[in-house]
């Protein structure tokens, strides 16, 4: 039998003799790792430095094992920093178990995306998508399953395509849109937990 309800998304802080980290799904991943990149897309070139935008953006330093760069980011609908936090941007929100996942084949979980800096379309510590992929955006749903997700780019109104600094602010992207349908459709980034309303209609939970 599955215990739907023992899993949680979070992020967590982890206290040892050397100080506060940042602990998250990065470290638990790590034992289960075959190959060192597994974090970086190919197609990327615009890799985030976790540890300059952490200390740029005044959080605790991350916990060891160090990422050292990243090219994908996570819906923080759904893998959040929890209540009653007063060392990372406080949500409002409580982490989430999988249990409260109503539609896991149309929630985004991990995506080809980025972190950011105020500017822009983008305020600080958006995660927009990045279509790196002739116009797509891959994406890891909470079910398991991947896919590449249609997009398009946001533009001002003389149509040139808006863009924006990464939060370690080495690198400026692009702003695109999810162009596929769906309950993230018309957003900027894979965030909140899909569910329906009365009507039928697609509504995102934290967004």
């Amino acid at each position: 039998m599955v215990h739907r309800f023992a899993f949680a998304f979070l992020v967590d802080l982890k206290f040892t003799p050397q100080g506060v980290c940042v602990f998250s799904f990065y470290q638990m991943l790590e034992p289960y790792k075959k190959a060192g990149d597994i974090m970086l897309c190919p197609s990327d070139s615009k890799h985030v430095d976790p540890a300059l935008a952490f200390q740029i953006a005044g959080f605790p330093p991350i916990c060891p094992p160090v990422l050292r760069e990243f090219s994908y980011t996570h819906n923080y609908g759904l893998i959040d920093f929890g209540l009653d936090n007063n060392m990372f941007p406080n949500t409002g929100r409580a982490a989430k178990t999988l249990a409260q996942v109503q539609y896991p084949v149309e929630t985004v979980m991990i995506y080809d995306g980025s972190l950011t800096l105020p500017g822009g379309p983008f305020n600080a510590y958006d995660t927009p998508i990045q279509a790196r992929h002739f116009g797509k955006v891959n994406a890891n749903y909470v079910d398991g399953h991947s896919r590449a997700v249609a997009a398009r780019p946001l533009t001002d109104a003389n149509g040139n395509q808006l863009t924006g600094r990464t939060l370690d602010n080495r690198h400026t992207i692009f702003a695109w849109v999810v162009a596929d349908g769906g309950p993230y459709n018309g957003k900027t980034q894979f965030r909140g937990i899909p569910y329906k309303d009365a009507d039928g209609r697609w509504r995102l939970l934290d967004e």
